[in-house]
């Protein structure tokens, strides 16, 4: 058998979901399309351009392997992924070394250091959903998702640039949606996908929640207001797109186990305990499945507090009191926005009396316009 059957059989046998190898020739397209999405992409445009060069990443690369790995393969809870996307359950993002499919990396990396095969990983910076297509591993989906048949969209992709030429599998790079098919386009809470394969970042719910963390031109830790009330419960991630779409309905709709850990945690992360975040609660139940982005746990807090503004439920209020006394700025404005989502006699009291003794122009004025409503 030949060094690239090796590979894959290998890949495979470890709990991959599919394997393919396209070259390491650069992404010609991947440019013109980010330069015809216009100003919405401008501040990713220093980042994503090394993207599209694989040797700009590795040098010496000659191939990239690209893995697929189904992480749907149980079932996750109902409650848990209204607030957090499915893939950061999985663990499998970017994965922790000490985790499942961290273990399961290091043991492909093994593989390729047994057989001699010099590689870096993507470091996250190569264009995965382009590679994976070019490597007939994945196809395209008009949410912008990855689409790997028998799996669906709920797939995480890995990419090893190697200095070996392996043999290149034949490109899928075409879409198997349905003809006309808008569901996720409408079904989208804040119409980030605002035309088939395109989506307008800042309006994603993910890029709200955790892109928003960075207090520089063009990001602000302060959520645009017109978009709190479209986040609904997410804190961390949102598969809405991926949940209405034809595509992943059989894998949706199949009976899978039961995942123990994802049902302690189900039972363990509220939203009044994100928001309160007690002393180790974010270490023991938090870190482990959202460490991808938000480190700050305080981002955590923010989000809570607008996915409990959006319940307008009014026993959350003693809760978002005592947190206008949080030290971070950005904790306190979106806690002020929660109260005056929810309303009631008692929340205007508490902003009313908060307003007097705030410091922050963000937070007052923020106050105000509750009060004002």
């Amino acid at each position: 058998m030949s060094l690239t059957t090796d590979l894959k059989d290998y890949a495979l046998s470890i709990g991959f979901t599919k394997v393919g190898i396209t070259t390491a020739e650069d992404f010609t397209d991947f440019e013109d399309e980010l330069a015809s999405r216009g100003s919405i992409y401008e501040c990713y445009h220093d980042y994503f351009r090394p993207s599209s060069k694989p040797n700009e990443i590795y040098p010496s690369a000659k191939s990239i392997i690209v893995l697929a790995y189904d992480y749907a393969q149980y079932t996750f809870p109902e409650e848990l992924t209204q607030k957090i996307a499915r893939a950061y359950q999985s663990r499998s993002y970017l994965p922790l070394l000490e985790s499942p499919a961290g273990k399961r990396i290091e043991r492909f990396k093994d593989f390729l250091n047994q057989n001699r095969i010099p590689f870096s990983d993507d470091k996250n910076l190569l264009i995965m959903r382009r590679a994976a297509a070019r490597a007939g591993v994945a196809n395209f989906g008009r949410n912008n998702f990855s689409y790997v048949d028998g799996a669906g969209s709920f797939v995480i992709l890995y990419g090893f640039l190697v200095d070996q030429e392996l043999e290149p599998d034949e490109p899928t790079m075409e879409c198997k949606c349905p003809p006309n098919c808008r569901k996720c386009m409408d079904a989208c809470p804040t119409k980030a996908i605002y035309e088939p394969f395109k989506l307008n970042p800042a309006k994603c719910i993910a890029f709200n929640n955790f892109e928003t963390i960075y207090d520089r031109e063009p990001f602000s830790p302060i959520i645009p207001r017109d978009m709190r009330p479209k986040l609904g419960m997410h804190i961390h991630g949102c598969d809405v797109c991926q949940e209405v779409c034809p595509r992943n309905a059989k894998k949706l709709n199949k009976s899978l186990p039961q995942n123990d850990y994802l049902e302690m945690l189900n039972r363990k992360i509220t939203l009044a305990d994100v928001l309160k975040m007690p002393d180790g609660y974010y270490e023991e139940y938090l870190y482990p499945i959202v460490y991808n982005y938000i480190r700050d746990k305080a981002f955590l807090q923010r989000n809570a507090a607008v996915a409990i503004g959006n319940t307008k439920d009014e026993k959350y209020v003693k809760d978002l009191e005592a947190q206008l006394s949080h030290p971070k700025e950005a904790v306190r404005t979106h806690v002020a926005w929660a109260l005056g989502n929810i309303g009631g006699n008692k929340a205007m009291e508490i902003l009313e009396k908060h307003r007097k003794i705030e410091a922050s122009e963000k937070v007052r004025s923020e106050i105000v316009i509750a009060l004002d409503a």
